[in-house]
């Protein structure tokens, strides 16, 4: 109501003087204007006469040498509909407010002086002006895009200004051995200096301390005038900050993850130099997080702030689960999500493979849509990177995403025939039989147990090397064949009991994925990256079977794996989530909870043995191994490429 009336009234004043051409106006009290003044802003008569200030129009200028954008330009160096020598010299005296910062018009007070704008206050006497003060470059090693920002240097008359670069106290300088800063003199106003830092190095961000920062002061020496009219050396300084933005959750970068078997509580620290905010990214479970919608702080000087977040648990169902993923606050990205699960790990049954769909996100509706394991996939779900396929016999399957090694099935083959398309190269039929034979397509349950198999069908069928390839070792099954990794890394691929467009992986692709969880082992896995290299040929390889392995034991099993494998939700990536369900030769099984391994299409140079690969429990390592054909053990297919 007072805005109204005070607008009311500021109006009736401004019309008042108008219309008698000599009147004088005070605005903001009832005090007479003082003589000399048209209008007197001001609250009391006294020496200091108000404690408020003007706020003048807000404008976006353009353009140094014209009125834009209180008129439009004509496009032939006039106004629309005006003028604009007298235009010009009609607004001689307005004062604006300047909100759009360029080199030649920075942001601040403007005075039109009848030709052009001028500066107003101090800054209108400067005789170099710089585009920006600071400028923070992306690392290289976080989230952000690296690439060059730019430096305008513009000067008035008189001598150029010289500069120099120096690592800022504290910090080392920012390299720019790649791309130098040219020109290393300045000569013609203005000038541009490209700013495109070399990436950090490995050595600069580590997974201990991925919080690096450098900073660089330019500094810009130049001659001014002072009041008096004397020359005067000045200093104007930009700050140049590279700093890698990182956040840790639980200690890890991609992904956390907490297992319990019963009800807990716990907490762990969310510690990183970047703000960030918490979402609650998937729930099926009685297990909650206590953690600030918001939280972190921007740092670029090497340190870190850390939060302490409360979780509690109840005992509830197999693989129940809560996540809580943390992301950047602030655009653009600056650091990978991070997200920390908890697992209900109790002992018992797995959900259903239409219930692991659900969680990944999928849709009754997409579920039901999916037809074939091809061209009749479901779409591919964003973050997660799970695709939705039907084998051969309809049965639902999920894969996942492992970058440089491909697409593979997220569980056990379980079908009972071969793909139309891709017969038995010997004709033959899968057989129910846990007999030692080479020259019969066998397939038994895991543990031998079809309830087992019945309540957790994500643990598959067990098969033998004929039946897992179709075949391959010829009529008796006992063909000689030497084409292991250690010989050739691209064998012709073997469909098998693989569905359309998939086949069995090779052993050279089974070692891609043992080197693309190596090196990125915390993007599949709650375990931090290992990193290294796979020597190809090796029988023992790497530390990276914890990541591959599931974080639970196998269904009603009471034997910890020692795993951390992604589960699959909605909000990360799934790891191999590899099941212990053992092995069955000689007509028993072995090893139910403990073992497991799996057939490759490849052999060693004789007629009865085949490479496979084995993880244990109380193993870190991967096991490849060459051993008899008639053993019945799990599969898993990779799309083909």
């Amino acid at each position: 109501m007072k805005r109204i009336l005070f607008t009311h009234m500021l109006l009736l004043m401004l019309l008042s003087a108008t219309m008698t051409g000599h009147a004088q106006v005070t605005i903001g009290s009832g005090e007479k204007p003082n003589k000399g003044a048209l209008l007197d802003l001001k609250q009391t008569n006294n020496e200091i006469s108000s404690t408020k200030g003007v706020i003048l129009p807000r404008v976006q200028l353009t353009d140094l040498n014209n009125l834009f954008p209180m008129f439009e330009s004509d496009d032939n160096g006039g106004y629309k509909n005006a003028v604009k020598a007298d235009e010009d010299k009609l607004h001689t005296g307005m004062i604006v407010f300047n909100t759009a910062s360029s080199v030649l018009l920075p942001e601040g007070v403007y005075i039109w002086d009848g030709s052009k704008w001028t500066k107003g206050a101090e800054e209108a006497l400067a005789k170099l002006h710089l585009s920006e003060s600071r400028f923070d470059l992306p690392s290289g090693k976080d989230a952000r895009t690296l690439t060059a920002q730019e430096l305008v240097i513009n000067w008035m008359d008189g001598a150029s200004p010289t500069y120099n670069a120096a690592a800022a106290s504290g910090f080392t300088a920012v390299p720019f051995t790649g791309n130098p800063l040219t020109p290393a003199t300045l000569t013609t106003s203005p000038t541009t200096i490209s700013l495109l830092p070399d990436a950090m190095t490995d050595t600069d961000v580590t997974a201990a301390n991925p919080w690096k920062t450098k900073e660089t002061e330019l500094s810009f020496l130049y001659t001014d005038t002072d009041e008096d009219g004397n020359s005067k050396e000045k200093i104007k300084t930009v700050t140049i900050n590279q700093t890698n933005f990182a956040l840790k959750a639980k200690d890890r970068l991609r992904n956390a993850q907490i297992t319990y078997t019963a009800a807990t509580s716990g907490n762990f620290n969310v510690q990183g130099n970047a703000s960030w905010k918490a979402e609650i990214t998937g729930m099926e479970s009685a297990a909650t997080f206590t953690v600030a919608a918001e939280g972190g702080k921007t740092l670029t000087d090497g340190t870190t702030n850390t939060t302490n977040v409360p979780y509690t648990t109840n005992a509830g169902n197999r693989y129940d689960y809560a996540n809580v993923t943390f992301k950047d606050a602030e655009t653009p990205k600056r650091f990978e999500d991070v997200t920390v699960s908890m697992v209900n790990c109790v002992t018992g049954n797995d959900p259903s493979i239409e219930e692991w769909a659900r969680r990944a996100g999928f849709t009754d509706d997409e579920i039901a849509a999916v037809t074939n394991a091809d061209a009749g996939s479901s779409a591919i779900k964003p973050i997660n990177l799970i695709q939705l396929h039907r084998d051969q016999d309809d049965n639902l399957f999920l894969s996942g995403d492992f970058g440089n090694a491909g697409r593979w099935m997220l569980h056990n083959v379980r079908a009972l025939n071969y793909s139309s398309k891709a017969p038995h190269s010997q004709g033959r039929t899968l057989t129910y039989s846990y007999a030692t034979t080479y020259n019969v397509a066998q397939w038994g349950y895991p543990n031998a147990s079809q309830t087992l198999f019945d309540n957790n069908p994500r643990v598959g069928l067990v098969y033998n090397w004929d039946a897992a390839t179709g075949g391959k070792g010829g009529a008796n099954g006992q063909a000689t064949i030497n084409d292991g990794e250690n010989i050739t890394t691209t064998p012709t691929p073997v469909q098998g009991i693989c569905p359309d467009g998939w086949h069995l992986p090779s052993e050279y692709e089974w070692t891609q994925l043992d080197q693309e969880i190596t090196t990125n082992t915390n993007l599949y896995s709650g375990t931090a990256d290992i990193g290294g290299t796979i020597t190809i040929g090796s029988n023992t390889r790497g530390t990276h079977a914890k990541g591959m392995k599931a974080p639970c034991s196998a269904p009603t099993s009471a034997t910890v794996p020692n795993g951390y494998s992604n589960t699959i939700s909605i909000s990360s990536r799934p790891g191999m989530n590899l099941l212990l369900t053992g092995y069955y030769t000689n007509n028993s099984t072995y090893e139910y909870g403990s073992w497991t391994m799996f057939w490759t299409p490849n052999s060693g140079g004789d007629t009865t043995t085949s490479y496979y690969r084995q993880f244990k429990y109380t193993n870190e390592h991967v096991e490849r191994v060459l051993y008899f054909r008639h053993l019945l053990l799990p599969l898993r297919c990779k799309k083909n490429e």
